[in-house]
This record gives structure tokens, sequence and C-alpha cells, in this order.
């Protein structure tokens, strides 16, 4: 009886199942291969105060900017001449800015970074 007292106190004690928040990436797809590199860098998780947070990243493409960003917290661009192309459509870049206006995140890597810039975003 004392070993079944015993086991059942220590399950009791035991950590209960963290909360867990994704944070949910939309990697703009590219045809250089640092977007693999880029990719992996965002699998990773952290856990804080009894938290679990997870990042999952979705490779996206110019479909998925023109048909809303939504789902995702954060717009990741990278390395590619392909996204100045498609900055230059009035929606894609509408919708790029009002993800950000809404408090989207936003990481632009190499031309990426170009791309977020006075010029590139008009000023956001």
């Amino acid at each position: 009886m004392r070993v079944i007292a015993v086991m059942a106190m220590l399950f009791l004690t035991l950590p209960t199942a963290n909360e867990v928040i994704e944070i949910k990436i939309a990697l703009y797809d590219s045809i250089s291969p640092s977007v693999n590199l880029i990719e992996r860098a965002f699998h990773y998780a952290w856990e804080k105060n009894g938290v679990e947070y997870e990042m999952k990243v979705d490779r996206i493409d110019y479909k998925d900017v023109i048909n809303g960003l939504d789902e995702y917290d954060v717009l990741v661009i990278g390395a590619s001449g392909r996204q100045y192309f498609h900055g230059l459509i009035p929606k894609w870049k509408e919708n790029v800015k009002k993800f950000i206006e809404n408090g989207g995140g936003y990481i632009g890597i190499c031309g990426g970074a170009n791309m977020a810039s006075k010029y590139g975003f008009d000023g956001i």
C-alpha cells in the first residue's frame, strides 16, 4: 500500500505539459540555395516560464502573398532577385505592407532587407 501511495505522490508531482505557442513563419521561397539554410535556422524552440515556443516554417510564394498573410506571425524574405520583380506588383506590395502594419513581423536578409527599405515599401 505504501508503494502505491509513494507512486501516486510522485505522479502528482511530475511537471505538467507546458503550454505550447507556435510562431508561424512565412519564408518566401527562392531559387537561391541559401533559403535552405534560412529554413533550418528557424527550426527552433525554447521554453520560458512553463511556456514552450516553437517556430513552424512554411515556404510561401507569390500566390501566397497575393492571397494574404493573415495566418502567419512573421514574414522572412531572403536573398533572391525574384522578390524585386514581385515587389513591383501593387497587390503584392500592398499585402506585405498591410501585414506589417497589422503587427506582423518582418525579417529581410540581403535583398529582403532592401525590399523593406524606404524605397522598397514606400516608407513603411
